[in-house]
């Protein structure tokens, strides 16, 4: 399918698909991070994610939460702490994880467009394009969340 660019949309409003959430592997740091209003609403989803964490996780490594009837998240490794900027390699890596998974076969997948904020430390464009490489190939369409 296809990969829309969305700019009015946040991530945590997004339904009926997969929430991609970028985290970083320090479990220590987690007390406002990842995006406090996906962990607000999603709490259930972040416990799972939080396990995986405390267990090690690194690199590009992805954590799928499919509990029941909730939400559906993918928490995305793409960065080594909570305020460091984030990995275009790390991206990648979590990039190729969902595809090697075909997530964006089971169900449309909401992107933010991480590189909007200067702290974010990487290109937007850059990561649009690797989204548009590793996801645009799926059963579902793709909705990059430009301001997330």
């Amino acid at each position: 399918m296809t990969v829309f660019v969305e700019t009015n949309k946040k991530l945590h409003l997004c339904e009926d698909g997969i929430i991609f959430c970028p985290i970083h592997p320090q479990s220590e740091s987690m007390s406002n991070y990842p995006i406090t209003s996906i962990r607000n609403y999603y709490a259930i989803e972040y416990s799972h994610m939080m396990r995986y964490v405390k267990d090690g996780i690194g690199k590009g490594d992805v954590v799928y939460s499919d509990i029941g009837d909730n939400e559906k998240i993918v928490w995305g490794c793409c960065h080594n702490a909570y305020n460091v900027s984030y990995k275009l390699d790390w991206i990648e890596s979590a990039l190729k994880g969902m595809r090697k998974m075909r997530l964006h076969d089971k169900g449309t997948i909401y992107f933010p467009g991480l590189g909007y904020y200067l702290e974010d430390g990487i290109d937007q464009e850059d990561v649009l394009k690797l989204v548009h490489d590793y996801l645009g190939d799926g059963r579902y369409s793709v909705r990059f969340l430009s301001h997330y």
